[in-house]
């Protein structure tokens, strides 16, 4: 019970490593908040989920690329809870297109989601973390943004800025008792759109053969890593990549 009558946020939350975050932290006895971007029913179902462990749960519904839907979603959050304890962006998509066919759209769309709603998700908590001098921010990056990818130059662009936007918030924060990491995945055992993962088995298959774990991360080691650099246990670190990859790639 780490995180007892603590608050965490976690955007981008209806599945996947998302919905793995929240109920992680409720295990905990954190009162989560889930968002999801329209699928209300979806995010309602994990506030049903952590709301039988005994712990409070409010979903808010809205484009974490939109300043103005996450200005909207914190003044509900505020209204709701005196504090934010923990904030995960972890909203993220990655299309597959090759450079020359990246639009300008997909380009925004790609930077908004990853970039930008963590810009726009963190400037509403920090002014609440600095009051309180305490506060964890951990962004949700991922293995290409490290490594490289074809067909994903806007995912592995983003992705590396977003560890880019860790370490300066990391030196400007820590003054106020804030810390800030990067949760880096390897590839996750999740269900995926095959129009943005054409190459999953294949991809899968070559992964396999040269992580030394011998099998794909589950969204339970994702949500471990977010529960462990949120908690006292990392209470001195900060501005730190976390791989977890199985050893897909070691630093």
């Amino acid at each position: 019970m780490r995180f007892k009558n603590k608050v965490a946020v976690v955007t981008g939350s209806g599945r996947n490593i998302g919905r793995e975050i929240c109920l992680a932290f409720a295990r905990e006895g954190a009162n989560v908040v889930v968002n999801v971007r329209s699928n209300r029913s979806e995010g309602q179902s994990i506030v049903d989920k952590i709301k039988d462990l005994q712990t409070d749960a409010m979903l808010v519904v809205g484009d974490v690329s939109q300043k103005s839907d996450v200005v909207r979603m914190f003044g509900e959050i505020k209204n709701t809870y005196n504090t934010i304890d923990v904030l995960v962006n972890n909203a993220s998509i990655r299309p597959h297109s090759s450079f020359l066919d990246i639009s300008d759209q997909e380009w925004d769309e790609v930077l908004g989601v990853t970039l930008n709603a963590s810009f726009y998700c963190s400037k509403e908590v920090v002014p609440l973390m600095i009051k309180q001098g305490s506060g964890s921010i951990i962004n949700i990056s991922g293995l290409t943004g490290f490594m490289g990818q074809k067909e994903r130059v806007h995912v592995v662009a983003a992705k590396m800025g977003l560890h880019g936007f860790t370490k300066a918030l990391a030196h400007e924060l820590g003054e106020f008792g804030i810390r800030v990491n990067t949760v880096v995945p390897g590839m996750v055992d999740t269900k995926r759109p095959q129009k943005h993962y054409p190459y999953f088995s294949s991809d899968r298959k070559l992964y396999l053969q040269l992580t030394p774990l011998k099998r794909l991360a589950g969204t339970n080691d994702i949500a471990n890593a977010c529960t462990f650099l949120a908690s006292p246990e990392a209470a001195y670190i900060t501005g730190h990549a976390l791989h977890v990859n199985g050893g897909r790639y070691m630093v």
